[in-house]
This record gives C-alpha cells, sequence and structure tokens, in this order.
C-alpha cells in the first residue's frame, strides 16, 4: 500500500504541485524490490494506458506511470479486499487512497467518466464505512474531511456516500 501511495504522491508532485524529480517509475520499483507484469511495463508511460470511457487522458501528463502503478495497487487492491466480503479493511486507510487515486486519474480527462464516477463513490463509501461511529468524544480531522469534501465536490459525489451521518 505504500508503494500505491508513493507512487500516487510523486505523480501529483510531476504534473501539479511541483518541484520536478529525475525519480523515474523503474528507480522507485527497484527501490522497493518489485517486478511488474511486461503488460504494465509496456504501458507504463503511456499517458492513453489511463484513458476511460472513450475520455482520452491529458497527453502532456508526465510520468504516468507512477499513477498506473498507483491505480494497480490502491484501486485494483481495494476491489480485491472488497470481493472477499470482509466488512472491515486489514487497511481502512487503503479506501481512501483508491479514492484519492481515481480522482487523479479523473482529473486527466477532459469529461468527468460514468467509470471513475463509480470507482470513486464505492472507494469514499468504503471509507467512510470504516470510520468510527461520530460520538460526542469522537472528532474527524479538519484536514481530512477537507481533503474528502474537495474530492466529492471535484467528481460531484455528493448523494448517498456523502449524506452519512457520520460526518
Amino acid at each position: 500500500m505504500l508503494l500505491g501511495i508513493e507512487c500516487l504522491q510523486v505523480f501529483v508532485q510531476i504534473n501539479w504541485t511541483g518541484p520536478t524529480t529525475q525519480r523515474t517509475t523503474e528507480d522507485l520499483l527497484r527501490e522497493h524490490d518489485v517486478t511488474v507484469s511486461a503488460d504494465t511495463a509496456s504501458r507504463v508511460n503511456d499517458p492513453q494506458a489511463l484513458s476511460v470511457d472513450s475520455e482520452d487522458a491529458y497527453t502532456l501528463a508526465s510520468n504516468t506511470g507512477f499513477l498506473l502503478i498507483a491505480r494497480r495497487i490502491l484501486v485494483d487492491g481495494l476491489f480485491a479486499i472488497a470481493a472477499t466480503d470482509s466488512e472491515a479493511l486489514p487497511f481502512p486507510a487503503i479506501a481512501w487512497w483508491a479514492g484519492r487515486c481515481v480522482t487523479t486519474q479523473q482529473k486527466l480527462l477532459e469529461d468527468l467518466t460514468s467509470s471513475l464516477h463509480d470507482l470513486a463513490v464505492a472507494a469514499y463509501s468504503r471509507a467512510l464505512s470504516q470510520l468510527p461511529p461520530k460520538t460526542d468524544e469522537t472528532k474527524y480531522s479538519v484536514p481530512s474531511l477537507f481533503c474528502f469534501a474537495s474530492d466529492a465536490i471535484s467528481l460531484g459525489i455528493f448523494g448517498p456516500c456523502c449524506s452519512s451521518n457520520k460526518v
């Protein structure tokens, strides 16, 4: 999970926040002693590998392999875990990070896509379900709620996912 988070953060740094970095996906994978499939390796820096629902990814996005690897680990990992029908996630934060990953991918596309919208709703719904019930003693961090709300607003997913009385 940490490799997925690191890949997502490096991708965002390179493409939005700066500063640029000389790190490559190969360097990062080598640091973590990870190998990828031949299919993933061949598509690792192809922006079109992130196209969804006939929406092409922004062609000037740099080092898209970081986002592709983050998606494989965080999003595919979350839904592989969810397929086991386990109520509690072994790493509850994976659902939030999967939502962030999907949101980042959506930002590379010109228009909103139903596939990414559905993934984001599922990921954030799962993240919200992992929160403890709100009581007078339980306080949620303002920065984490802000990040969740900003993602929800950018994807227009206010609805069942965000109407929970837990927030």
